[in-house]
């Protein structure tokens, strides 16, 4: 299957059940004071934690065996290992959920919500694992269906607990759990499928997880700097920045739909690609040049975009997100790239150096937070995290070209870099940003500069030969195919 059509029907429909939680701000936002929509973003950092413990990153060992265990036959092997790590994770998480509850009191009443966080986190997890194994077996209609079913049902309970219970943060909660569980309740027999192999699991999880627990150091600091950024901003900021922090995020994760989009399309075919022919490593490289590109293309449409996606997220009281959308925009570009750059410390597998990316990445955030909160304020947030997810995209690039000679430009990279601080600083610093939901002109033509200092000076002149004859090429093929499809049969 061919990357567009990946990303079409793996990227955007996986991309829905992210959406449910999107299009449930305006309801938090609405239903909530403003420091209870802070609370309610640190407990949904802290649901995020608790998921990747249970986890263990069983998915992503999943993710790398999957090809070989579905030509060797051991399939079945490869699922009830991830039954089983979840168990493993389960257990030791609610054990030191426990601990943490009976021996600190945590602030914004986190510790009263963390046995429903568990419960949350448990079905969570369980769904992204079956849709790991629903997306690579290469079942696209029925990948459709059960991201659209958790859209559907997460959406319906958040509403009826939230709406017409008046739950308050409980009722959100129990909505997001409620349509989880459906979801994993209907698709475990379509996912893990009948064949029990129990015991082949247990030897199966012990490669599983000497493959996927060097990452978790890295995973961790990953949420730290990035829906974890709600925890540390707490012990820097007032509830109140926190909950318009959290707004300004939440508008720029719609942009973050297409990053993720990008992902479900991408990891499929870069992991078989990894266990395939080697002599073309620099097939990543012209990724990262169309990535950068594409992505930036679709940033700018989102930031231009972000005064009316502000004022359809929240009221009045949290119009100061605005400015900070189009920073936390950038900031999902460089996740995007950073995808991409790290793809060669999987292919060398040394996954322990996942956690040296995120160690600077999550150094830098930090550092940020505590020179310049006091000064800047909620805008600090900001701005740590798109410095921190540009250091982040380096450290990985250097990683992936020093262990697997992937060869990414670091002349791309550098402008892509500039351009970027340029792009965020100019739609802060524009007075008139955010008055009016109408596109700012200045900033049209700061994004159009953008994209042209982009493509002159990120890439090679050679390169960009290439890409304007793989365009004609695919335009002729396109032209071709709609003519056949027109002439008479």
């Amino acid at each position: 299957m061919s990357f567009g059509k990946q990303f079409f029907i793996y990227g955007v429909t996986g991309a829905v059940s992210r959406l449910a939680a999107l299009l449930l701000v305006p309801i938090y936002t609405r239903s909530l004071s403003v420091p209870e929509y802070g609370q309610l973003e640190i407990l949904l950092a802290v649901h995020m934690l608790l998921v990747l413990m249970i986890g263990l990153q069983g998915e992503s060992a999943v993710a790398r065996d999957y090809y070989r265990a579905n030509e060797q036959n051991w399939l079945p092997e490869l699922v009830w290992g991830a039954i089983w790590i979840v168990a493993l994770g389960t257990a030791v998480t609610a054990l030191l959920v426990v601990a943490a509850h009976a021996a600190w009191t945590a602030p914004n009443n986190v510790g009263h919500y963390l046995p429903y966080l568990l419960a949350l986190s448990l079905p969570t997890h369980l769904l992204g694992v079956q849709l790991v194994f629903i997306r690579f077996s290469g079942r696209p209609l029925l990948y459709s269906v059960l991201s659209l079913s958790d859209f559907i049902a997460t959406t319906l309970s958040s509403v009826y607990f939230i709406v017409f219970l008046n739950w308050g943060i409980s009722g959100a909660l129990a909505g997001l759990a409620t349509g989880k569980l459906l979801t994993v309740v209907a698709a475990w027999p379509v996912s893990f499928g009948s064949e029990p192999s129990p015991i082949g699991g247990l030897r199966r999880m012990r490669g599983m997880l000497a493959y996927s627990l060097p990452t978790m150091p890295a995973v961790i600091l990953n949420w730290l700097q990035t829906i974890g950024t709600r925890v540390i901003w707490a012990f820097f900021l007032p509830i109140g920045a926190v909950a318009i922090g959290g707004v300004g995020i939440r508008a720029a994760s719609l942009f973050g739909l297409v990053v993720y989009s990008f992902r479900l399309a991408w990891e499929p075919q870069a992991f078989r690609l990894l266990d395939g022919d080697e002599g073309d490593r620099s097939r990543y490289a012209r990724m990262l040049e169309l990535s950068v590109l594409g992505l930036f293309v679709t940033a700018g449409a989102a930031i231009l975009a972000s005064p009316l996606t502000v004022a359809i997220f929240a009221p009045a009281e949290y119009r100061e997100a605005t400015g900070l959308v189009p920073a936390f925009v950038l900031m999902h570009f460089w996740l995007g790239v950073g995808m991409v750059t790290t793809i060669g410390i999987h292919g060398a597998r040394v996954t322990s150096r996942l956690t040296y990316v995120y160690v600077l990445a999550a150094s830098a955030h930090l550092a940020l937070l505590a020179l310049l909160s006091q000064r800047l304020g909620v805008e600090v947030t900001a701005l740590a995290l798109l410095l921190s997810t540009i250091v982040g995209a380096f450290a990985g690039a250097w990683f992936s070209n020093h262990h697997f000679n992937v060869g990414f430009s670091w002349r791309l990279l550098s402008v892509s870099a500039i351009v970027t601080l340029a792009v965020g600083a100019l739609a802060y610093l524009r007075p008139s940003f955010g008055e009016t939901l109408w596109p700012d002109p200045l900033l049209v033509i700061g994004l159009l500069v953008g994209l042209v200092s982009l493509a002159i000076f990120g890439i090679s002149a050679a390169r960009r030969a290439a890409m304007m004859t793989e365009f004609a090429d695919l335009g002729r093929s396109v032209r071709s195919r709609f003519a056949s499809d027109q002439s008479p049969q």
